[in-house]
């Protein structure tokens, strides 16, 4: 089973040991524990965590103009008062505190959430031109929710450092004031309950696990998960079979999901989930119509390649496991392969989802499988690019030497941006329809929301437009609201419903 950790699991690991932090800062030998040095220096080294958080806010993660935004512009306030505070409380030393408890517990909330930012920051490397669209992770990691949420985050973290700087003696007192400054201006900004870059996993391949017969629904599922990750096009430039097999394997997939979305619809009305069900089942004339256009395109390419073998490695390998989970989930054999021969038995409606949380790990599976599609019809204008450079679609020239217009590249890739846009409409209506069904994980809920958040970054999204929109308020104006609101500085940062699942 693949296990994978999320920025959400790394923030629900600091806030557990943030918590530790609080209820040791509630006990009588506070103070004693606070003066050690061993715990001065930790707190440091926490201090120095938000420090970093804060000024990848200030600089949009590098991405975003320097202009900045309000978002941008209060965390700018934060640094300096933070860089402050770790000054007064000194460098911190070593790598393991020889301290007491609070001085480990300073010391793992601090590595957590440190590891936190470096998980995000694997998405973010080489940093685009300013002109180049963002990758989906990456807008979501500079989208206007994180924003919020990791400056919230720094002002609830910044607020028991604070506590425990005024704990750790009179030397302590200076930091502990920058400490509850720097608190006060993550205050002042709010963050949805749920925020989809939680979700966001450490950004690496996942080792290929082939379908064998008679995996579990949770191998298929985790199967489905790991072969959508691993869907890149743009590793199989020049291979025009490989291009075609992926258009036929999204043709594919399409029909099969469609048939399981309308096996989840009846489970869901099974089960009395009235709006659930009447969501999905809407769902099945929009995929039932994109599946038809993936076959037009896919039989466009097979008229258009000589070579019609299919490949066995690379992306296509990736896109066939992806096929046989699907079909494998939908249909009782479990060694179904798709064919003239392939069984159309159908599995049994309560061993598909039992429960309603199976009926939304299932019917997330499916979603991402979509997503999987989507992927395909991002790089259409690589594949194209592949046909042209190859020959295949170019016209012949004039006579005075000069290619010609192509008709057949112009409708080509009108087909491919219309799919492409109407596959990201039905993704985002699939993910309204999964978070109608009740009594859901927070994390499963984010995951939902981070595919729909990154299908939906439009293709040509630079980082200049996604600064232009979406962000709160001016600092001045929330500052001055959270001011008429009054300071409220948490004892602790558990923020409930922003983890994306348990602690690994």
């Amino acid at each position: 089973m693949s296990f994978t950790v999320t920025f959400g699991d790394m923030l629900a690991l600091a806030d557990g040991h943030l918590a530790q932090v609080a209820g040791a800062l509630a006990r009588p030998d506070a103070g004693e524990q606070a003066r050690r040095p061993a715990t001065v220096a930790e707190l440091s080294r926490l201090v120095g965590v938000l420090a970093r958080y804060s000024g990848r806010i200030a600089t949009g993660f590098d991405l975003l103009p320097a202009a900045g935004t309000g978002v941008q512009q209060a965390a700018r306030q934060a640094v300096p008062l933070l860089t402050r505070a770790q000054d007064v409380l000194g460098t911190p030393a070593g790598s393991e505190p020889p301290g007491p408890e609070l001085a480990w517990d300073l010391h793992a909330t601090a590595t957590a959430l440190g590891c936190g930012l470096d998980l995000l920051a694997t998405h973010l490397s080489p940093p685009p031109e300013p002109d180049v669209p963002l990758a989906g992770n990456a807008a979501v990691i500079v989208d206007a929710d994180t924003a919020r949420l990791l400056l919230r985050t720094v002002g609830e973290y910044a607020a028991v450092a604070g506590r425990a700087a005024f704990h750790s003696g009179p030397a302590g007192r200076q930091a502990g004031e920058l400490l509850l400054r720097a608190a006060f201006i993550g205050q002042a900004f709010v963050h949805d309950e749920i925020t989809p870059v939680t979700a966001i996993p450490l950004n690496q391949v996942p080792d290929r696990i082939p379908p064998g017969p008679g995996e579990s629904r949770e191998q298929k599922l985790a199967g489905i998960d790991i072969s959508v990750r691993r869907l890149n096009p743009a590793e199989v430039r020049n291979s025009l079979p490989a291009w075609r097999y992926l258009t036929s394997a999204a043709a594919v997939s399409c029909d099969i999901g469609q048939h399981l979305i309308q096996q989840l619809a009846r489970r869901a009305a099974e089960l009395g989930l009235a709006d659930a069900a009447g969501a999905l089942d809407g769902l099945t004339p929009t995929v039932r119509q994109l599946g038809r256009r993936w076959k037009r395109i896919a039989t466009r390419w097979h008229g258009l390649t000589r070579e019609h073998t299919d490949p066995v490695v690379g992306t296509a390998l990736d896109a066939s496991d992806l096929v046989l989970r699907l079909g494998r989930l939908l249909y009782a054999d479990p060694g179904w392969a798709p064919g003239p021969r392939a069984s159309l038995r159908v599995t049994p409606l309560e061993h598909l989802a039992a429960t309603p949380a199976d009926l939304a790990q299932v019917g997330t599976a499916v979603f991402k499988a979509f997503e999987g599609c989507d992927i395909v019809a991002r790089h259409h204008r690589a594949a194209l690019n592949d046909l042209f450079t190859r020959d295949v679609l170019r016209a012949p020239p004039r006579a005075s030497g000069r290619y010609k217009p192509n008709h057949d590249m112009r409708v080509f890739l009108r087909r491919y941006e219309n799919l492409h846009a109407d596959s990201r409409e039905m993704i985002a209506r699939f993910a309204r329809a999964l978070q109608s069904i009740p009594d859901q994980p927070s994390g499963a809920i984010a995951e939902t929301t981070l595919v729909a958040r990154r299908t939906a970054v439009p293709d040509t999204s630079s980082p200049v437009a996604l600064a232009a929109t979406g962000f709160p308020v001016p600092i001045t104006e929330a500052v001055q609201g959270a001011t008429a609101a009054g300071p409220s500085l948490p004892p602790t940062a558990l923020a409930k419903g922003r983890s994306a699942g348990n602690s690994p």
